[in-house]
């Protein structure tokens, strides 16, 4: 029998950034898996190694469009989502907001079917349509509806729950995750992620974005240039990044959080592996060895260049010089982890 409202029972906050949880895409995918009863191992680290959301840097060289400040921020839309769910071995339905619109009584339906077998529908949304959102807030969660689907409840990254009308056009799609295709074996889906990390780390620049070295050179180049001396929004077009960096390189130096380590994970997996484990990690290390211990990220932010940059900082000849030269010797070390993993990987079947 139909009902009106219902919402899951088992609804937890996304992306808590106090557990260095940054990335809301990976938490969204995390929490869905603990619905369907996957295994325990698909979890919010697993997947920011799968998406390379917590494997590589960005920079936008654009003004910020205000997507989650990681790969699957940029990379949105359905060719992401296939890879993603693909890794993992499971069949999805990717329905777009043109559809949703032209059908959208179907739709809702589906997203009730889900609620009410206990399963979130993952939503990619915008700022324009969901005004709650931020800058680091492109994926949600429906976690509920009400009014028989005219109202449906999606998750944010505050723990909080928020209505959504659907009485108005959608500017969403919705993915609605299917069955399991084939099981994927654990220890060669953290393979994958390590040959993959390569990728994440090279990928070529596309619209003005760029990614892991080429990241922090863009970004350099732009601080030497002038660009954040009258930005009007530091946090959106410079703050993410530097978040974006001091996550990254925490989650990789494999001593301040092993937990949240690819290459820590593959080597208790592959000991064989160890050495070139420690070598990245010493480049992240490099980078930032934990939350306000040290590294090129307390540098910065010792200039002004950090969380808490300025206009008055980045108009500073002398500090932007400073800051720049970081932000190469950042991209040094990402340049180095490139190096050491074409090597340690030649012997990986």
């Amino acid at each position: 029998m139909n009902q009106s409202d219902n919402f899951l029972r088992n609804i937890r906050g996304i992306a808590n950034g106090m557990e260095g949880k940054n990335y809301p895409f990976d938490d969204c995918m995390a929490f869905m898996m603990e619905c369907i009863g996957e295994s325990p191992q698909l979890d919010y680290w697993t997947f920011s190694w799968i998406t390379g959301d917590g494997l590589t840097q960005i920079y936008d060289k654009n003004p910020s469009t205000l997507c989650e400040y990681c790969v699957s921020g940029f990379l949105a839309g359905k060719e992401h989502i296939h890879y993603v769910f693909n890794a993992i071995g499971y069949d999805y339905a990717y329905i777009t907001a043109e559809q949703i619109n032209g059908d959208k009584e179907r739709y809702i339906q589906k997203v009730k079917e889900y609620i009410d077998k206990g399963i979130p529908v993952l939503v990619k949304t915008t700022m324009v349509d969901t005004p709650t959102a931020n800058s680091e807030f492109t994926y949600c969660l429906f976690v509920g509806y009400e009014d028989d689907g005219n109202v449906l409840l999606y998750t944010n990254p505050y723990d909080k729950i928020v209505k959504y009308d659907t009485r108005n056009p959608v500017k969403q799609d919705w993915i609605f995750i299917g069955d399991k295709k084939q099981d994927v074996v654990y220890a060669d889906l953290i393979s994958e992620a390590v040959r993959k990390m390569r990728d994440w780390l090279t990928m070529p620049e596309s619209d003005g974005k760029c990614y892991g070295a080429a990241a922090f050179r863009a970004w350099s180049g732009d601080v030497e240039d002038g660009r954040f001396e009258n930005e009007t929004d530091l946090w959106a077009n410079y703050g993410v990044y530097f978040c974006n960096m001091a996550t990254n390189a925490w989650a990789n130096n494999a001593i301040d959080a092993p937990h949240a380590s690819l290459l820590h994970k593959f080597a208790e997996l592959n000991p064989q592996f160890a050495d070139m484990k420690d070598q990245i990690a010493a480049q992240f290390f490099r980078i930032g060895n934990g939350d306000g211990k040290g590294g090129i990220w307390k540098e910065l932010q010792a200039l002004g260049g950090g969380f808490n940059v300025t206009n008055e900082a980045m108009k500073d000849p002398e500090k932007r010089v400073k800051i720049a030269a970081l932000l190469r010797e950042a991209a040094g070390c990402i340049d180095r982890v490139v190096e050491i993993l074409n090597a340690g990987l030649k012997g990986l079947k």
